[in-house]
């Protein structure tokens, strides 16, 4: 299998999640997009069984006080199989911000 484009991957993830997925884009050559919390761990683990995104590189946090979601979680994956990384956002209330967990995964 060569390396996917991020074109590609835009069909596959976008025909699996339809609205359930939004914003995409890719800033710098990364394929960046977003979905929400209750989404999240289908996702990942779509990515990841699926699309062979078998390392998670990196979870992390950003903080938008202007934003009416303005916590956010970003995970970084990589595909070692097709040397391609995606980034996937999550925003969260500020009030009780909380997500699932990824451990399972991985």
């Amino acid at each position: 299998m060569g390396k996917i484009s991020n074109q590609e991957l835009i069909q596959k993830i976008s025909s699996k999640f339809a609205d359930r997925v939004s914003t995409f884009s890719e800033p710098m050559g990364l394929l960046t997009f977003e979905t929400s919390k209750d989404e999240i761990i289908e996702v990942l683990t779509f990515l990841k069984n699926d699309l062979e995104f078998n390392f998670l590189t990196d979870i992390t946090g950003i903080h938008y006080p202007e934003q009416e979601m303005p916590i956010g979680v970003i995970y970084h994956l990589h595909s070692f199989r097709q040397n391609v990384r995606v980034r996937i956002k999550v925003f969260l209330e500020e009030q009780n911000p909380s997500i699932p967990t990824a451990f399972n995964l991985w």
